[in-house]
């Protein structure tokens, strides 16, 4: 079975979805009320900085 273009996602829509995630947890981060969500979006937002570097 071939993966079409149609299924799956592109480079191009991965990159739209990696840039909305990693503002969203920036947003997180910020808004974040309990101090566990807050360290676990921070933790996040370094491992998306890594793959953006």
């Amino acid at each position: 079975m071939m993966m079409s273009g149609k299924n799956y996602p592109t480079f191009g829509m991965s990159v739209v979805v990696f840039e909305l995630v990693s503002k969203n947890a920036t947003s997180m981060i910020n808004q974040a009320v309990a101090r566990y969500t807050a360290d676990f979006a921070t933790a996040f937002k370094k491992k998306l900085d890594q793959y953006d570097s």
